[in-house]
């Protein structure tokens, strides 16, 4: 049997489940032998460690397209994206009492002021700092809930793809934070496989193996299965949007748009 390290860890367990999802589909066009695909979760919290994973220690990831912790490292990308763009439909989970703040800001002038609360290390700190907002970068995930209710900054930004998912597990019963109902950010941030430079055959099976499920439907099933009931449960057609640029994308993925943002208010 074939093997395969996948190293999925540092993300939400949806977006866990859903890119094993992807790349097992992938694996299922490559013959009649079948492929065993070791899942590693591992969390890795230092930056370098992340940039380094497919090093020798796995032979693919997924991560956002044009991530700085892989700047200058050798790897391969596989530049079609498996998620629609979700992870940039940005959602905002905010202290309840500000509600009505939030409901008036309806540009980027608007959002510049109030600060970004994102844990050290995130790619999107230096994306929002590129955009002239104001970021407090620091701290794990794991405490960033708290500091908000703290008031050391004054939103988190989630991607609609996890947002749910985080909120339920990690703020679902507390009655002083909710995901605000009618804004939403949107910059390109499409979630892209990242193979070990080494792995260049299978570079292009994968990219075969997705061309192949993104033309019969299974990829879109993948994300229907996954982040369909969020993107209906969080209405994503029916929020204002503020356009961000993302300067960390490069080459075929610089004007990435998502098409779930066809019909969004902007």
């Amino acid at each position: 049997m074939h093997q395969l390290k996948f190293w999925n860890g540092n993300k939400s367990l949806v977006r866990q489940q859903h890119e094993l999802q992807v790349i097992t589909e992938i694996s299922r066009t490559w013959g009649d032998q079948p492929w065993h695909i070791d899942n590693d979760v591992t969390a890795l919290p230092k930056a370098d460690d992340e940039g380094n994973v497919l090093n020798g220690y796995a032979d693919l990831t997924v991560t956002v397209a044009g991530n700085s912790k892989f700047a200058g490292r050798a790897k391969v990308v596989i530049e079609q994206p498996i998620a629609k763009g979700l992870l940039g439909l940005r959602l905002l989970i905010i202290k309840r009492q500000r509600l009505a703040q939030f409901s008036n800001i309806h540009s980027l002038a608007d959002l510049k002021p109030l600060r970004a609360g994102i844990p050290a290390t995130w790619a999107d700190a230096e994306l929002f700092r590129a955009n002239g907002c104001h970021v407090v970068e620091r701290g794990s995930f794991e405490q960033i809930f708290e500091r908000l209710k703290c008031d050391e900054f004054d939103y988190v930004s989630l991607g609609a793809n996890e947002i749910l998912d985080i909120y339920q597990n990690m703020a679902g019963d507390d009655p002083e934070l909710i995901i605000e109902p009618t804004l939403m950010l949107y910059y390109p941030f499409p979630l892209v496989f990242y193979v070990a430079p080494n792995q260049l055959a299978l570079a292009d099976m994968i990219r075969a193996g997705l061309n192949e499920i993104a033309g019969n439907g299974v990829l879109e099933q993948c994300f229907d299965d996954y982040y369909g009931f969020p993107v209906g449960q969080l209405n994503i057609h029916q929020r204002r949007a503020i356009n961000l640029h993302n300067p960390l994308l490069q080459g075929e993925l610089a004007d990435y748009q998502s098409p779930l943002m066809t019909n969004a208010r902007t």
